[in-house]
């Protein structure tokens, strides 16, 4: 029997298209769907008849509470507050409807106020983990020997993820958090008392490099703006934002993003 001349390689390719196809297919039926959103707006967020600020208020929705997003053809108007750029999204409220600013729009059940402090609580929280704990120590044989360190990590069923590292005077957790942004990153930060050697819950989402003053110590803050700049909105994005404070104790925060997930490093020592 005389072989066939279409090249493998080729049916693999076709394969890889036809399945990217229907992927592509099953997201855009996704996005078709109403989606559950969650108010990150400590004070509370307005309702709107329209998409304006100055648009009469319907109601005012309170923090945590649950909200509809409403799939419409009507053009996205852009909203913009505390630096932070985002869209007036058409939203359902218990039974009302309206515009709010998704800037204030999170994908995940919040932290309760007062009762979470880190985010990992907040994690353990909302979702079971998806396997126990993995543990990875290294034990020096002297006590005096600053190589000693341990690392736990933690997957959990909603895809949420932390890896906590112990060394000798020095300390970090990273976050993984899936399908958020470095603006929602950075208002969930601001809510958890974890975070306030750095920053406090008044402060705006930076834009550019800058030293602020702390009770009489400098924060630094720096800014790094995404490679492909500003999309069709005309807003800058950001691949990564990076806070230190010195003092007796040397604190660190990163806030970037990597393939959907928002990245979240936090640590201090001496």
């Amino acid at each position: 029997m005389k072989k066939s001349t279409f090249p493998k390689r080729a049916v693999l390719i076709l394969t890889h298209v036809l399945l990217c196809c229907q992927s592509f297919q099953l997201f855009a039926q996704a996005e078709k769907k109403e989606q559950i959103f969650y108010v990150m707006a400590k004070s509370g967020l307005n309702l709107r008849e329209k998409p304006e600020k100055e648009s009469p208020v319907i109601s005012k929705i309170p923090f945590g509470a649950q909200v509809t997003c409403i799939s419409t053809n009507e053009a996205l108007v852009p909203s913009e507050s505390e630096n932070m750029r985002g869209y007036w999204q058409k939203v359902k409220y218990n039974a009302m409807t309206g515009y709010v600013s998704d800037i204030y729009l999170f994908p995940w059940p919040l932290p309760s106020v007062g009762s979470e402090k880190s985010i990992k609580e907040y994690m353990g929280k909302i979702s079971p983990p998806y396997m126990p704990a993995f543990n990875l120590k290294n034990y020096a044989e002297s006590i005096t020997n600053d190589t000693e360190w341990s690392i736990e990590k933690q997957i959990f069923k909603n895809g949420f993820e932390f890896h906590e590292y112990h060394a000798i005077e020095y300390y970090s957790i990273t976050y993984f958090i899936p399908g958020v942004s470095l603006q929602q990153g950075f208002m969930l930060c601001r809510l958890l008392d974890e975070f306030k050697p750095i920053f406090s819950e008044i402060q705006e989402f930076p834009l550019k490099n800058q030293k602020l003053n702390k009770n009489g110590k400098i924060v630094d803050i720096q800014v790094i703006p995404s490679a492909y700049g500003k999309g069709i909105s005309d807003f800058q994005d950001f691949e990564k934002i990076r806070i230190e404070l010195s003092s007796d104790i040397v604190y660190k925060l990163e806030l970037l993003k990597i393939e959907g997930q928002l990245v979240i490093v936090f640590g201090y020592g001496v």
